[in-house]
């Protein structure tokens, strides 16, 4: 687990009254996340290739298919520099992305109940949550199953969401 007093030295307090947050409106909240993302990513991508990036730092590929493999992976590191940012910043100083807010859901360490930082957002969104579905979903599944509503990847990093009542 990330030792957040050195991830995020000016850490926030999380809410005072909380309970687990449900399934299904953590699943809503994704579902938003996910259009702002790739509404976010699809705008950055038109914008850097509007401006010739990366094609005039590094010489693209002429066969089509290997310029697909480029693309994709070009895809993926811009995809994770905006989730990082994205979640990142939202998380640490709001305790939670916009379709979480939405909902009044708040990501918070599952003891000491503040606002996690930038790198374990980060681990929990990106890599952790990518664990969550190569498990067929079973990851997510468990969030419903579980009385402290808590998913793999909450597990994982040591965070829950919770539905602030203040």
């Amino acid at each position: 687990m990330v030792d957040e007093k050195e991830e995020n030295p000016s850490s926030k307090a999380g809410p005072k009254a909380t309970s687990p947050a449900g399934f299904w409106v953590r699943l809503v909240a994704v579902v938003i996340d996910s259009l702002i993302l790739m509404l976010l990513s699809n705008v950055v991508g038109q914008l850097l290739g509007k401006l010739g990036f990366p094609g005039n730092i590094v010489e693209l590929p002429k066969d089509p298919k290997e310029l697909i493999v480029f693309q994709s992976i070009f895809g993926l590191i811009i995809s994770a520099f905006i989730s990082f940012f994205y979640f990142g910043w939202f998380y640490s100083n709001k305790g939670g992305s916009p379709g979480k807010l939405i909902f009044s859901l708040k990501v918070v360490d599952n003891e000491t109940r503040e606002y996690i930082g930038y790198w374990r957002a980060f681990l929990r969104e990106y890599f952790c949550k990518i664990i969550s579905t190569i498990i067929l979903f079973i990851g997510f599944i468990m969030a419903g199953l579980r009385s402290d509503k808590r998913a793999l990847h909450d597990m994982i990093t040591g965070t829950q969401v919770v539905q602030d009542k203040d």
